[in-house]
């Protein structure tokens, strides 16, 4: 088994197709495969997703080598709360893989991203485990947190 993408729900999405390709793509390659489909809707969806009256956007990107389906829900509102949905059950902080988290965290900090704390040592003996020594987490306003994970 493996894990095939990551559905990121987002409260806006072309702001959120922005920030991968313009802030993200300066450190990671991204593709957007799918561009905003336009507002989804229907019982079809609603049964998909398991929300009654869902109203949805969606867009398909690949960001390094993982498939990222970003979802902004139009009913229920994923507006109203945005800074909450990285706290909400089910909820994914992305990590992204980088050859050097400090020059990619410069490139970041340079467009506005605020990092939430000094760069973290993973312990050594849980790098086996986790193919890494450092991570850092950073939060993207209105979308809530990500993670810059340097590899082993």
């Amino acid at each position: 088994m493996s894990v095939v993408q990551l559905c990121v729900v987002v409260p806006n999405l072309k702001e959120a197709v922005v920030f991968y390709q313009g802030t993200l793509g300066k450190i990671v390659p991204v593709e957007v495969l799918v561009p905003p489909t336009g507002v989804l809707s229907g019982e079809e969806l609603s049964a998909q997703v398991g929300i009654p009256n869902a109203r949805a956007e969606l867009a398909f990107l690949r960001v390094g080598g993982t498939l990222f389906e970003l979802t902004e829900y139009a009913n229920p509102s994923t507006a109203d709360e945005p800074d909450l949905l990285y706290h909400m059950p089910s909820a994914i902080i992305p990590g992204i893989a980088v050859d050097d988290l400090e020059a990619a965290r410069a490139v970041l900090e340079s467009e506005g991203i605020e990092f939430l704390s000094a760069t973290n040592e993973v312990p050594e003996v849980s790098v086996p485990v986790f193919n890494a020594t450092k991570w850092v987490r950073f939060y993207v306003p209105g979308m809530g947190q990500m993670e810059l994970v340097q590899k082993v």
